[in-house]
């Protein structure tokens, strides 16, 4: 039976404040992330899908026959999905998630204010690898940060059209990425344990990365790259899927090696629903400064 996430949150952060002492300076502060605003934000929308996901319509979808291929699902997709006369199973790989763990105040601590916007390109740039359907870029631009410095890339199809049609600038792959400059902050949203190649993301990322830039890696630790089905997401080159602590660790140490110091460890929540049901895990997010 998987443990309660308060007591692994209690465990983590307590072991966090004893590892990270030794490797990174003064300024690290460690933030439980509550944010009971996001929760009530969403609240509806959590309520909704969780219904869905545990009444007797779910079981139809998991007994069916069609297939249909949707990723990142809002709950009014999931009832048009569950409502269809011939009821359809999900198959999409791409699941959705709620509850960002960087709260408005966060945001603001690593990404500076927002500049005026008097010009089409008045920073900072930022970029997203795992954007999924935009949401944190929408939210950065809510909050005053300029749309037209912001570019989101997802392996989801689905994910980069939505991205564009919110306006921003969106690829499924790095490889096409042309910034035009270098990025000020680079977020790896929930990338890290679904990546084909998770060295090659921190180099290529360091690399386009400004002098004194910004890496903010959000995601589930330990890094396992394989789901209950036992499909296989990524090539865990750095991390090894056994413990949260050594992953945490290994990736620290590899960042460390691309001259990035860790400035920042936040622990908090998010909940994630598939197929399999929905259930809220703890959350990590590093912040990297660029030596």
């Amino acid at each position: 039976m998987m443990r309660s996430y308060i007591s692994i949150l209690r465990e983590t952060i307590d072991r966090l404040r004893e590892i990270f002492e030794g490797l990174v300076t003064d300024a690290t502060e460690f933030t439980t992330g509550d944010h009971y605003e996001e929760f009530g934000r969403i609240a509806a929308e959590r309520r909704a899908v969780t219904e869905i996901l545990r009444s007797d319509k779910l079981h139809a979808l998991q007994s069916a026959d069609v297939r249909y291929n949707i990723e990142y699902m809002t709950a009014n997709e999931l009832t048009e999905l569950t409502e269809m006369p011939n009821p359809c199973r999900f198959e999409g790989t791409h699941y959705w998630h709620w509850t960002p763990l960087l709260d408005e105040d966060l945001l603001r601590d690593i990404l500076g204010k927002p500049l005026p916007i008097e010009k089409t390109h008045s920073g900072p740039w930022i970029l997203e690898l795992g954007a999924g359907n935009g949401t944190l870029l929408k939210k950065l631009k809510e909050m005053g940060y300029n749309g037209a410095c912001m570019v989101g890339v997802d392996i989801s199809k689905v994910g980069v059209d939505r991205i564009k049609e919110a306006g921003f600038v969106g690829f499924t792959d790095l490889k096409p990425l042309h910034l035009g400059s270098n990025p000020d902050v680079v977020f790896l949203s929930y990338f890290v344990d679904r990546d084909s190649d998770q060295r090659g993301t921190f180099e290529r990322v360091v690399g386009i990365l400004r002098p004194r830039g910004t890496l903010v890696l959000e995601g589930l630790f330990p890094c396992v790259m394989t789901d209950s089905n036992g499909n296989t997401y990524g090539n865990a080159n750095v991390t090894k899927g056994n413990d949260t602590i050594e992953d945490i660790e290994l990736v620290v140490a590899e960042l460390g090696r691309l001259d990035m110091h860790l400035k920042r460890v936040i622990v908090g929540e998010r909940l994630v629903y598939s197929l399999d049901g929905a259930e809220i895990l703890p959350s990590y997010t590093l912040v990297f400064k660029k030596n």
